[in-house]
């Protein structure tokens, strides 16, 4: 609950001066109500999976994440487009895997609803290899999250109101031993200000201690010394609702 705290207090203060939006139209202002940080449903946010399938994860995990996933995202309003002008939002959702090598299972496009979202989880199958190569993930999801990539294999509408949205990153993950990149995983991770990026790690495996240790570092917040954002347990009873919540809290430039 302290390290919630201070992560949300954390997240007002730097919000508020440090990420100044100057030339955004003044149709950005919306009249959600409640406001996105407690109203899932008015959410305007791009969330990327990034799920390990090695076999260190395990089918009953894998089985888990979609049950947990699709109960957290019937929260959200899933689409691709939104009307800000009128005051309608909604969340994108894209798909990676990883195993020895990392795929897009589906980019913002291909998810227009939680039905769609729910058939690609439920289609993920756990690989025969202990590779879980993160590294790789990290490196294909600008293919979903960067607008210039539009010859890539996740292409993204390229309008002002997309560009604009916080992206949260949410990593499932059993396993980091190997391959050995692995350990240049922060090189290719998005930087975790709680604001323009938000990562969210899941750990399936915390009796390993180095999976942890990166996984800690890959949720921590820079702007004050030793405190974790979001890393959350794979075995924990309250993991739908502490993704919920998580997902909820980054800084969104019109919540």
């Amino acid at each position: 609950m302290w390290s919630k705290f201070l992560a949300i207090v954390s997240l007002v203060v730097f919000s508020s001066w440090a990420l100044p939006m100057p030339d955004r139209p003044a149709n950005h202002a919306l009249s959600a109500r409640p406001e996105c940080s407690t109203n899932a449903s008015a959410a305007w946010v791009d969330v990327v999976l990034l799920i390990d399938t090695s076999s260190n994860m395990g089918s009953a995990n894998l089985r888990k994440i979609s049950t947990v996933v699709s109960l957290v995202m019937s929260k959200f309003t899933i689409g691709n487009r939104a009307n800000i002008s009128a005051g309608e939002h909604n969340t994108r959702v894209a798909v990676i895997t990883y195993d020895h090598v990392a795929r897009i299972v589906a980019n913002f496009t291909d998810i227009n609803s939680l039905g769609d979202l729910s058939t690609v989880l439920n289609n993920i199958q756990v690989s025969n290899t202990v590779d879980a190569n993160l590294y790789d993930a990290f490196k294909q999801q600008v293919k979903c999250t960067e607008p210039y990539f539009t010859n890539g294999s996740c292409p993204v509408p390229t309008a002002d109101l997309d560009m604009d949205r916080p992206t949260a990153y949410v990593v499932f993950a059993s396993n980091l031993d190997s391959p050995a990149v692995n350990g240049y995983v922060h090189q290719v991770a998005p930087w975790n200000d709680g604001a323009t990026s938000t990562v969210i790690t899941i750990n399936f495996n915390p009796s390993d201690k180095s999976l942890t240790a990166i996984l800690n570092s890959l949720s921590q917040y820079p702007f004050l010394q030793n405190v974790i954002m979001y890393n959350f347990l794979g075995n924990s009873n309250s993991l739908t609702n502490d993704l919920s919540w998580a997902l909820t809290q980054g800084k969104s430039p019109i919540s």
